[in-house]
């Protein structure tokens, strides 16, 4: 009996393997895709500008693939003809509705590349692995640039990184509608998105909205860039469970576009986590660019809910007049900026009004 039942044992793990290898066989194969730019050198839907695992594409990238866009100075337009070449080729989730998916984004991994996202507001483009996804970061003296425009991008990382390595150089930067949409939806270790922690790596909105699952870190050589009020959002792990974090090395920058209506806020978001935080480590940097003539006015640029703010040091580089307040009285941390005209500059305020009442008499 005891020889059967190893027979039957056996049996079951050649049947079983055999089984899996078949399964694996009806899986689309994975393969990782590269932007050579070997057709019209720009559009994302045309085949002939991909290759597949080092040979001539026969299609463009799918949900089973990865993209590692090494550059070679390539300028790629993901806009409305990709979408609707997506749609007539049945290449989303739904075939011809629902989502275009790919595994990862990894753009700029040795040379030089852009990639422009401009495939409308409401159609979703989702990197659904969990693993390394990057913007300029995975080698030194490269430089990748991301444009969203319009559209809603999701990206699931552990950790989305830009320019992490020593000489890159990284920028992602939203400006359109206040429906385009940056999410990154995972995290590692409490953080979601890091800016500049080897390279030369920048974030900058001025429209549309940023979204994380939890933390953001500013490295020694990144800036994290807010331009004015039209930007709807800038939630720092609000989407999911875990509360949302700030951290900022010193030589890290943030830097605040004050325009007529102010500047929309960061909001650190508290999801009933292990709790909410921002620590800017000493020589860390508070920029604030004058969009328009300044007014006498305070503005919050960053809340902390039901957490605290700790000011290591924080260095303002303003004109004269701004000043900055942490304030942790309250069940919220804020830090806010302050314009108070000099009087020299109140002085010159004065006479240009009676310049002008002079010229009404």
């Amino acid at each position: 009996m005891t020889v059967k039942r190893s027979f039957l044992k056996d049996k079951f793990v050649t049947a079983s393997a055999a089984a899996l290898a078949c399964a694996a066989l009806a899986l689309p194969a994975q393969a990782d895709y590269n932007f050579v730019g070997g057709g019209d050198g720009t559009s994302w839907e045309d085949v002939a500008n991909w290759e597949s695992s080092g040979l001539p594409a026969s299609a463009i990238p799918g949900g089973s693939d990865y993209l590692t866009i090494t550059g070679g100075g390539v300028n790629i337009d993901m806009d409305g003809d990709t979408w609707n070449y997506l749609v007539s080729n049945s290449l989303l989730t739904g075939g011809t509705t629902g989502e275009y998916r790919t595994q990862t984004i990894r753009l700029a991994q040795f040379g030089a590349a852009t990639l422009n996202i401009d495939i409308g507001d409401g159609n979703i483009w989702r990197t659904t692995n969990s693993t390394l996804q990057y913007v300029g970061s995975q080698n030194s003296t490269n430089t990748g640039v991301m444009n969203i425009y319009s559209g809603d991008i999701r990206i699931e990382t552990s950790s989305f990184r830009i320019a992490e390595k020593v000489d890159s150089t990284g920028l992602v930067n939203i400006s359109g509608s206040a429906s385009t949409r940056l999410i990154i939806s995972r995290e590692s270790g409490g953080v979601s998105m890091q800016v500049g922690t080897g390279g030369n790596g920048t974030f900058q909105i001025d429209g549309g909205k940023l979204r994380t699952r939890a933390g953001m870190t500013v490295g020694s050589t990144g800036t994290f860039r807010v331009l004015g009020s039209t930007v709807t959002e800038v939630e720092i792990g609000s989407e999911g469970s875990l509360d949302g974090n700030w951290t900022q090395n010193a030589g890290g920058i943030l830097e605040i576009g004050i325009d007529a209506g102010g500047v929309t806020q960061i909001n650190i978001a508290d999801k009933g986590g292990s709790g909410t935080f921002a620590n800017f480590d000493a020589g860390a940097i508070l920029t604030i660019s004058e969009l328009v003539a300044p007014a006498p006015g305070t503005w919050t640029v960053m809340e902390v809910q039901n957490g605290s703010i700790s000011d290591g040091g924080l260095s303002l580089l303003a004109g004269p007049g701004w000043s900055y307040d942490v304030d942790n009285s309250g069940a919220n941390g804020l830090l806010t900026v302050s314009y108070v005209p000099e009087p020299a500059t109140l002085a010159l305020l004065g006479l240009g009004g009676l310049a002008i009442i002079s010229r009404k008499r």
